[in-house]
């Protein structure tokens, strides 16, 4: 048996010795310790919020406004994703909810595969996959996968951030802020979703930033609800009464927030109120030869600019962003300078171009082919399209004794470029959300403001050029492989050498 043994040991002892049992051994202990390393690094790097997202929309980025408000959280936040693995929505919605726990220790996140966690899931009374439980304190709000992606179309977009911020701030604040629009003076119907002059799509766009949506007939309540936040005065087609601009004026004395737009040869009733602050609805429609609409041949209108912005918190989004407007037919604000008696400032909002553009006074020559011709009577540019005016605060108490009354309103001469028009026109979004920023920015609501949905960036083979089939054909088939042989013969021939 000690023999048997003794030849088991001088054999494995020979064995060792021998020259490629030796360079083995060593590969495999190479290999070991390089692995070894790799988790090693991966251990310590995991514990730092250590990435960089290189797609090209930015579509695994959480915004600036939603660090913001996570950042801010008072109470602890509960998001529970009860998904079905390997559908996509899992993977992008887990990624999201991660990334919203790394911005605070007040994020709880969970994820549960209802096919295999029923009873977790019905703790929840939820049945279906793809559902986004958001809750605070005993609030809670769903969020269903057709409220984040697009059914028609699932490479589109990703809405998720979108409705998660909007969920949280549903479940986290106390109450409703109220927008109410006017109606009675043939306003944009704020119902109509389905004809291109409607409002629905902007009312929709409220709702989702967790604001409640009213029509006010300032004729027949007689007065401006208590609880509005904000007043829109949607493009009325005839004057406001003398009792109307009454309500109006108190409103705004008294700290109101208002969005007026108003289109071209319209009189409405509010051009005393704006003089007050130094502004003048000019008789005119806004023509930009240099910078306008021009998609098709149809859609090609120099009466419809695409005016520059000018700095402020409204318009900053945009300029970051590079992300363009339109006016479909636009009056033009000038300033007549400041007026005594209030301490206040006004800003510009957008701008047409100062070489070429000007305001047509004459609306028949409009009509005129081939179109507009500058003349002596129309308005120099550049045009300003749209203003900015807030009151520094007074000594106006409200219910919170911290805080005082701040007038502040948006005035744009146009009430068009936010129907559901630009909808159907690609790449429009911004003129949506120049209206919902306006509004946030009325009332504080900054991180509210130009929440994107995300973008995916889906690419696809099919739409490679021949080119650039003909250069993936050459590269893959021929380089490649002649690389590996090519390799392969000096390889071959250094060793015959040796």
């Amino acid at each position: 048996m000690k023999n048997i043994i003794a030849n088991f040991i001088d054999s494995v002892k020979n064995m060792i010795k021998k020259r490629n049992i030796k360079y083995g051994t060593a590969t495999v202990l190479v290999v070991i310790l390089t692995l070894g390393c790799f988790w090693f690094v991966t251990k310590i790097l995991g514990n730092f919020n250590l990435q960089y997202d290189v797609t090209a929309t930015k579509q695994y980025s959480l915004s600036p406004q939603t660090i913001k408000i996570v950042k801010e959280l008072k109470e602890d936040l509960r998001l529970t994703a009860i998904v079905k693995k390997g559908m996509g929505y899992d993977r992008f919605m887990g990624e999201l909810l991660k990334d919203l726990a790394k911005q605070s220790s007040k994020v709880k996140i969970k994820v549960i595969d209802l096919d295999f966690d029923r009873t977790a899931a019905a703790a929840f009374k939820v049945t279906d996959y793809n559902v986004t439980v958001v809750e605070m304190g005993d609030k809670r709000k769903d969020i269903f996968e057709k409220d984040v992606v697009n059914a028609y179309d699932r490479n589109k977009e990703f809405k998720g951030e979108q409705a998660i911020v909007n969920a949280i701030l549903t479940v986290s604040e106390a109450k409703k802020k109220t927008i109410y629009f006017t109606e009675g003076h043939k306003e944009k119907d704020l119902e109509d979703i389905k004809n291109v002059n409607g409002f629905g799509f902007i009312k929709q766009l409220l709702l989702n930033d967790n604001y409640d949506v009213k029509s006010v007939n300032l004729t027949k309540e007689k007065k401006i609800p208590e609880d509005c936040t904000v007043l829109v005065v949607a493009g009325p087609q005839f004057s406001f009464g003398t009792r109307e601009m009454d309500m109006v004026s108190g409103y705004l004395d008294n700290g109101g927030k208002a969005v007026m737009l108003f289109d071209p040869f319209v009189v409405t009733g509010f051009e005393k109120l704006l003089g007050t602050w130094g502004l003048n609805l000019d008789n005119d429609f806004a023509i930009d030869p240099k910078y306008y609409l021009n998609i098709t041949k149809v859609m090609s209108d120099p009466g419809a600019p695409i005016p520059e912005w000018q700095n402020h918190p409204i318009t900053e989004p945009f300029i970051k962003g590079k992300i363009p407007v339109f006016f479909p037919g636009s009056r033009s604000i000038s300033d007549m300078g400041r007026k005594p008696g209030r301490a206040y400032s006004k800003e510009k909002l957008m701008m047409t171009s100062p070489e070429v553009s000007w305001g047509e006074t004459d609306l028949q020559s409009l009509r005129v082919e081939p179109g507009p011709k500058k003349d002596d009577k129309d308005i120099k540019g550049p045009l300003v399209l749209g203003w900015a005016v807030n009151e520094y605060s007074r000594e106006m108490k409200t219910e919170d004794k911290d805080k005082t009354k701040q007038m502040k309103f948006v005035v744009i001469g146009d009430s068009d470029f936010c129907t559901n028009a630009p909808a159907g026109i690609g790449g429009m979004q911004g003129n949506f959300d120049l209206f919902v920023n306006s509004v946030n920015w009325l009332i504080d609501e900054g991180a509210k403001i130009s929440i994107r949905p995300k973008t995916i960036d889906v690419r696809s083979l099919q739409s490679l050029t021949s080119t650039q089939w003909t250069i993936m054909f050459i590269m893959t088939i021929i380089v490649a492989p002649l690389i590996v042989i090519v390799g392969g013969i000096l390889v071959f021939l250094n060793r015959r050498k040796k």
